[in-house]
Order: C-alpha cells, then sequence, then structure tokens
C-alpha cells in the first residue's frame, strides 16, 4: 500500500479507535546525532575527504484498541561536504516507520506487521538494512525499513517467522539494475533459553526486471551461552539464477566472545568470516550474493569499517578478527580490533590489515558520544590491484542526545 495512504487509514483508525484505549500507554522517542568524518587515501587512492553529518529520528507508538498498535516515525539528515563517494551537500526527508501491528490475530498468537517496518532475520546478517542510502548521511545509515508484511509465532520453545517485501529501488546504483520485485522467506528457529538458539532460514528474491535475478538463500544459525562465553555462528548456501547464471554462493561467520564481570570488565571477541569468490573454471557463479546486512556494532557486519564502507568486503573475502574492550570507568568502553584480510580466490590472497580503535562515552542525560580511528595496510593482493603500498586512515567522531516517554492515556 502506498505509505501515505496506509498513514491516512492507520490515523482513521485511531481516531475511531481512541475511545476503547484505556490499559495500554503510547511512547515516543528523538534521537539526534551529529557525526564529523576525516579520511585519507579511502579506496587507496589520493584525496582525504572531510564532511559531516546530521540526522534526526523520531519514533511514536500509539495503541489503537488491545493488542493493536500504529507505529509512526521519520528521519530527516543532511550533509556538508563531500564524502569518499562524492556524495554531500544534500538533505532529505523520508518517512521510514508507517505501520499496524497486531499482537494476537483472531487469538492464534500469531503476531504481524502491514506497512514500513523495521524488520531482520536473526542478527541482521543477511535481511536487516532494507534501504540503501544513497542520497546523504550515508556513513551514518539512518535509514533501513521495509514495505511489506511480517508475521511470527511462538509457544514456548519454537517460534516461526515470515515475511514478504517490497524490493526496494534504491538499490539501483549499487546493482546495476533497478529492482522490480519482492523478497520474501521465513524461518523455524528453536529458543532452548536466553541466548541460546538453532534457527533454519529460507530467503529469497523475485525480479520481474531484465535482470531476472531469482536467487535464494538457505541459512543455519546458531548460539550458546555458557556463563561468560558465547558461541555464535551462521552459515550460508545461496542457489538461484539471475541473468541466466547458476548462482552457488557460500558464505558464513563464526564468534567466540568472552565478557570478564569484575574490575575494567575486559571482553575479547574472536571471529571469522568466509564469504565465497567466483572461480573461473566452472560455468557457475559462486560469488557470495550479498543480501541486506544491517549494521549492529563495529564490525557486525560491516566487517572492518573503512574496508566495508569503501572497497566493500562482502564476497571474495576471508576475514579474521580479534577485538579486545575494556570499561576503565562506569559509562566509558574502549575497544581496539585487528583485522585481517584475504580473498577466497586467486593465485595471490593477503589483501589487507585493518586496525580499528574506539572511544564509547556516555555523557549522561540523554547525551552520549563516540571517536574511532582506522588504519588499513594493503598487502600483496591490495598493492597489485591497487597500484600502491601507502596506507589509508580515518578518524571519525560522533555526539547523540535522545530522549523519550510515555504517553498516557
Amino acid at each position: 500500500m502506498n505509505p501515505v495512504r496506509l498513514l491516512l487509514a492507520s490515523c482513521a483508525a485511531l481516531v475511531f479507535s481512541v475511545g476503547s484505549v484505556h490499559a495500554e500507554d503510547g511512547s515516543y522517542t528523538v534521537e539526534t546525532t551529529a557525526s564529523t568524518h576525516t579520511t585519507d587515501r579511502a579506496y587507496f587512492a589520493p584525496g582525504a575527504p572531510h564532511w559531516s553529518e546530521v540526522f534526526s529520528r523520531a519514533r511514536l507508538q500509539l495503541p489503537l484498541t488491545t493488542g493493536v498498535k500504529l507505529h509512526l516515525g521519520g528521519v530527516a539528515m543532511t550533509q556538508i561536504g563531500h564524502d569518499y563517494n562524492d556524495v554531500g551537500d544534500s538533505r532529505d526527508g523520508r518517512v521510514d516507520q508507517l505501520a499496524v501491528e497486531f499482537a494476537d490475530v483472531m487469538g492464534t498468537g500469531v503476531a504481524m506487521t502491514f506497512g514500513r517496518q523495521d524488520f531482520r532475520l536473526g542478527n541482521g546478517f543477511l535481511i536487516g538494512d532494507g534501504y540503501l542510502d544513497t542520497h546523504t548521511a550515508t556513513w551514518n545509515i539512518p535509514l533501513s525499513f521495509y514495505d511489506g508484511v511480517s508475521a511470527s509465532w511462538s509457544r514456548g520453545v519454537p517460534h516461526l517467522k515470515a515475511f514478504i517485501m517490497n524490493w526496494s529501488p534504491s538499490y539501483q546504483a549499487n546493482l546495476g539494475f533497478r529492482p522490480n520485485g519482492k523478497l520474501y522467506g521465513g524461518e523455524v528457529a528453536f529458543q532452548m533459553s536466553e541466548g541460546t538458539e538453532l534457527a533454519v532460514d529460507y530467503l529469497a528474491r523475485h525480479d520481474r526486471g531484465p535482470a531476472q535475478d531469482r536467487a535464494n538463500a538457505w541459512t543455519v544459525r546458531g548460539s550458546l551461552v555458557r556463563g561468560a562465553v558465547t558461541l555464535n555462528g551462521e552459515a550460508v548456501v545461496q542457489g538461484g539464477t539471475r541473468a541466466g547464471a547458476t548462482l552457488a554462493g557460500r558464505g558464513g561467520h563464526a564468534n567466540l566472545v568472552w565478557a570478564g564481570g569484575s574490575g575494567w570488565k575486559p571482553t575479547l571477541r574472536l571471529h571469522y568470516s568466509m564469504l565465497s569468490g567466483d572461480d573461473p573454471t566452472t560455468t557457475k557463479d559462486e560469488t557470495f550474493e550479498v543480501w541486506q546486512p544491517t549494521w549492529n556494532d563495529w564490525s557486525e557486519h560491516y566487517m572492518g569499517d573503512l574496508l566495508a564502507s569503501t572497497i566493500g568486503a562482502w564476497s571474495d573475502m576471508r576475514i579474521s578478527l580479534a577485538q579486545l574492550g575494556v570499561t576503565p570507568r562506569e559509562g566509558t568502553t574502549v575497544r581496539v580490533l585487528a583485522h585481517r584480510f584475504d580473498r577466497d580466490q586467486g593465485a595471490t590472497k593477503p589483501f589487507a590489515y585493518e586496525f580499528d580503535a574506539v572511544l564509547d562515552q556516555d555523557l549522561g542525560k540523554g547525551w552520549s558520544g563516540w571517536i574511532m580511528g582506522g588504519l588499513v595496510k594493503p598487502l600483496d593482493r591490495a598493492k597489485a590491484d591497487y597500484g600502491t603500498d601507502k596506507s589509508s586512515t580515518q578518524l571519525f567522531a560522533s555526539l547523540t542526545y535522545k530522549f523519550g516517554g510515555a504517553i498516557k492515556n
């Protein structure tokens, strides 16, 4: 449905049902983030872009009646200066939340959401960001919505999920063709305890345009928590066709996380990703197909911020990461991340190192901020591909103010 029509219909439902709203309260949040960015030799090429981004995001949840909520939200954003993709000096705004959520459809235990919504499978390795930011504030990724329908059902241990969404035309520049179709899929999950889960997902896309992209993927995802140790991972097998080629990509990631509980609360994360590249000796395309991953935290899933944001690290790559974090005082966290990137295919595989350091600071009363520095050192493959042995650097800083509350009925 057209978002404006959905908004009008939802507002009408709100007006007619407001008299029945007594037990539940609504809520609102408003967040504003300003960031500044300096890089040198991004893409391993000469140049030192400097730019700033600002965005404000508002969220509103209003109960229409028992078990039914209206979700409204919007983002306003601007960018000053041009980034390393030559995007900048522009402003934009979008309604990025416009959905009606039913907590229990006709007493079946099925929850459904219709309209413009946030949606993800698992922690967003494959599906989590349905809109590609290409106009302004592109580094902060303020927009991630899907237009469609999602449903879920749970009874104790088993959980089911299904979705069908529009494939946003915002991906045109990234794909080389304008998507004209749907994304759909489902999940069967078993949550044995908090943090311990096993899930199998299926997802597919159906493009009706010239590309005829009919890719699909099966994924097995699991997590296990034992005291201070968490182990999680995901394995993906891809198939289907695109432009007449048979797809046969493989991918996945694994994490081992240890969290200490005393003193400086040290944390250690060890990570490995494998994202296949195309084997030129076969008739199939073995390239790992990037779906729509979301950003959760540093190097999850944008592995190596500078490399992931520029040359990309989503296919034909094997990535190792060691991350160490400490909390020297309440509200202050320091992390260092060391990545090793190797190509999956080719005679020469060592690609690059990326080293990052991040300081997160809670400033109190709704304020928070962070500072992040990064260094990329090319290895033999990157030197050959980009014709340089010079390193790339970046220094970013961000400040956020967020507030919210309840809307009493």
